[in-house]
């Protein structure tokens, strides 16, 4: 079974919480409980590349030592979950987030309508420039029948 929660390492031990409970960490193919937890140490750190809280889901069977929750640990992966602590606290803030996002949209909306009106004034001077270039050359035609 897969829990999903914020990874935080100190020492030899990492630790889960999914926000309910916070788990201790451990690696479950070894037996000695402090080779283990060392085990998933450096299994999360190393291995995996996870940094302090980090959202990650572990796999593996949860269990209790005493009073302290642990998780008997097969793998461990990245979690697609959003973590809103690291957001700044709150799903507002998220949504804050998004409302900036719609105001630089539209800001680049205003950029393309001024990238727009430019290349509408470059058409314009290039059409100038044409007309003119036909001007000079019709006064030219009209001199040479004068002669």
């Amino acid at each position: 079974m897969g829990r999903t929660g914020v990874f935080t390492s100190l020492g030899n031990e990492s630790n889960l919480d999914d926000g309910k409970d916070d788990f201790l960490i451990l690696k479950a193919d070894v037996s000695d409980p402090d080779v283990s937890k060392a085990a998933a140490t450096s299994f999360l750190l190393e291995v995996k590349k996870f940094h302090q809280n980090q959202t990650i889901t572990v796999e593996g069977n949860t269990s209790s030592l005493g009073t302290v929750r642990t998780i008997l640990m097969t793998n461990a992966s990245p979690s697609q979950a959003v973590n809103f602590a690291l957001l700044g606290g709150s799903k507002k803030s998220k949504k804050k987030a998004g409302s900036a996002k719609k105001t630089a949209k539209s800001g680049s909306k205003k950029a393309t309508k001024v990238k727009g009106s430019k290349k509408t004034t470059r058409k314009s001077v290039a059409n100038k420039g044409a007309k003119t270039k036909r001007r000079k050359s019709a006064s030219k035609a009209a001199r040479k029948n004068e002669t």
